[in-house]
């Protein structure tokens, strides 16, 4: 993997690719796949005879709305995705207190996907002046789902 400039560490023979793709190295490009959301889908089904019990079992299970097996990579693409970005908008990852925070299309959007986000840590994003929406986890504050994650959209 010989060149001068711009490129020069992509492979350059059969066997630089192969030997890539087998340890699947970062050559300067990432390949997307359309999959299933990472969010779960609320039940709309109609409730019967006003039973409350059977709306307070949906509430409680999308306390935490993410699909289990969710990678953060993937559903930082998705909300970007959703929110009407391109796969191309510039990405990276700030530090805002002690979180990580990813900022895409040059701070339009901020997305958090940690858990422990305060109104402290919610007033540092919102200094760094987010256009859109600021997506995070957080501790919720009603006692009975303490400890649990909330995924909202602020």
């Amino acid at each position: 993997m010989k060149g001068e400039g711009w490129g020069s560490d992509m492979p350059s023979t059969e066997s630089e690719w192969e030997y890539a793709i087998k340890n699947r190295l970062d050559i300067g490009f990432k390949v997307f796949k359309v999959d299933t959301s990472n969010i779960k889908l609320w039940d709309d089904t109609p409730i019967e005879n006003g039973d409350i019990e059977t709306l307070f079992d949906r509430m409680d299970g999308h306390i935490d709305g993410l699909k289990p097996d969710h990678s953060n990579e993937d559903l930082v693409f998705e909300i970007l995705l959703k929110m009407g970005y391109p796969l191309t908008a510039d990405l990276t990852a700030v530090d805002v207190g002690e979180l990580t925070v990813h900022k895409a299309d040059s701070g339009k959007i901020l997305i958090c996907l940690q858990e422990g986000v305060t109104a402290d840590h919610i007033e540092a994003m919102a200094a760094l002046a987010p256009q859109k929406k600021c997506s995070c986890r957080a501790q919720p504050r009603r006692q009975q789902h303490k400890g649990k994650r909330l995924l909202f959209a602020g």
